[in-house]
């Protein structure tokens, strides 16, 4: 079987989890003999092997390539979005490339850049057509989800005509998979996707059990009344790493240390809190390579999001290193994060809840009931298993 995976981006360009899962599928998918191609955006064209996976690097026929216009804002950053709605100019390359390969499937993913137009080629093509949705960038023109750094979602004039749009374009994807039932619900109950089949899949992970087991029984046998609580991701409002700034702020404990990493808009406000703190501590953005061993010396993760996060890797990532998790109950956490026994969830943006939580994980008993679900947890998130399900949605 030949599959086209797309997406906007790919290794070594990783902008968030969405990219490191599909570098995840795709070479398990090799693994399983399946001839795989990702077609990607670069502001380079180039063609390589990475992991004995074939990627195609395009640029994109835009006002800017998908890299610059991340960083843009303003009437220019409008017309980009505009064009890159339906995506014509993007159209011959794109076909030239699908007429190459002759692929049986065209999986896509984030398609920023490349446009829904890659869904007209499939179609025209009478190419399976498979699409994985992996944030909300189909019915949100910011993809958040979210206005005013709330997670809360106006729904503007504006919106309305964008969503009619990429409803219709919907219309052309044979097989939809959601990341999260969250995910799938929403869209659901936005009119999304009516003519496809619909499925569920989890991000997964890849890990060494016999490892797995001795991190877990590591922290056990080091349990004590020092806890080191973690923040890793984006540091903007809509992930509310403000909200822990000032909860912390609250917390007179020697015993309690906060550890983030990342950047974003907020890296001022986070340096001036550790400025301010003898308990807060700040590493700056951290490689994907090097998250096993940050979190490895670290003993709670803390996912304070407030807008409803599609799935939320760090939530697994956190398993396989040992962490019991505190995350707010909106979006994919409710699923992932299982309330006192994988971690535990908070009032989303409610600050005393969020204290609380952080309160009863001191107590070091609870940690270690925690610590013992999480081997059996991760068993949900294999990676084998998940190419598996993908390969069925393929046969479909």
């Amino acid at each position: 079987m030949k599959v086209v995976i797309v997406n906007t981006f790919y290794s070594p360009e990783v902008f968030g989890g969405a990219e490191i899962s599909i570098q995840k599928l795709s070479e398990e998918l090799i693994k399983n003999d399946i001839d795989v191609t990702v077609i990607t955006t670069s502001n380079i064209e180039k063609t390589e092997i990475i992991n004995g996976v074939k990627v195609i690097r395009i640029k994109v026929n835009n006002i800017y390539d998908t890299i610059k216009a991340k960083n843009k804002k303003g009437i220019f950053k409008g017309v980009y979005k505009l064009i890159d709605i339906y995506n014509i100019f993007n159209y011959k390359k794109l076909k030239n490339i699908i007429d190459e390969i002759k692929p049986d499937v065209i999986h896509t993913n984030n398609i920023y850049g490349i446009s829904t137009i890659i869904w007209r080629i499939a179609k025209s093509k009478k190419i399976k057509l498979v699409h994985t949705v992996r944030d909300y960038a189909l019915i949100c023109p910011i993809v958040h989800f979210s206005c005013n750094n709330k997670s809360n979602c106006k729904y503007s004039e504006i919106c309305k005509v964008y969503r009619k749009n990429r409803r219709n374009n919907c219309k052309n994807v044979d097989s939809t998979v959601f990341i999260s039932n969250t995910v799938d619900e929403i869209f659901h109950k936005l009119g999304y996707f009516k003519m496809s089949s619909r499925n569920v899949i989890y991000n997964a992970i890849d890990y060494d059990l016999t490892k797995v087991k001795k991190n877990i029984t590591h922290k056990k046998e080091n349990l004590n009344e020092y806890v080191n609580f973690v923040y890793i991701g984006t540091l903007d409002y809509h992930k509310g790493i403000d909200l822990i700034l000032e909860v912390f702020k609250k917390i007179n404990d020697s015993h309690i240390r906060l550890h983030i990493a990342g950047k974003g808009p907020l890296e001022e406000l986070v340096k001036r809190s550790v400025d301010s703190s003898n308990n807060i501590f700040f590493y700056g953005f951290i490689n994907q390579e090097n998250i096993d061993a940050f979190l490895l010396k670290q003993d709670v993760l803390i996912a304070p999001s407030k807008w409803s996060e599609p799935f939320g890797r760090v939530v697994i990532d956190a398993y396989k290193n040992g962490l019991p998790v505190i995350a707010s109950n909106i979006g994919g956490f409710r699923e992932t994060v299982i309330n006192r026994r994988t971690g535990l969830l908070f009032k989303c943006e409610d600050e005393n809840d969020l204290k609380e939580c952080i309160e009863k994980l001191i107590d070091m008993n609870l940690r270690k009931e925690i610590l013992d679900n999480l081997e059996k947890e991760l068993v949900k998130y294999n990676l084998e298993n998940h190419a598996q399900k993908y390969l069925r949605v393929y046969s479909e």
